[in-house]
């Protein structure tokens, strides 16, 4: 498995619960992560 694979068990009963809260977290982890990397762009040193 690749390290940015992953594995883990879910119960049958809290799979559909489980792949939506996925979903949810997925789309704020973007966003923060577009953000932060807007943000850090700032700080990149141009050499000239």
């Amino acid at each position: 498995m690749r390290n940015d694979e992953m594995s883990c068990a879910i119960p049958l009963s809290k799979l559909a619960d489980t792949v939506e809260a996925l979903k949810r977290n997925a789309e704020t982890e973007q966003m923060v992560a577009r953000y932060a990397a807007a943000d850090a762009a700032r700080f990149v040193v141009r050499a000239e």
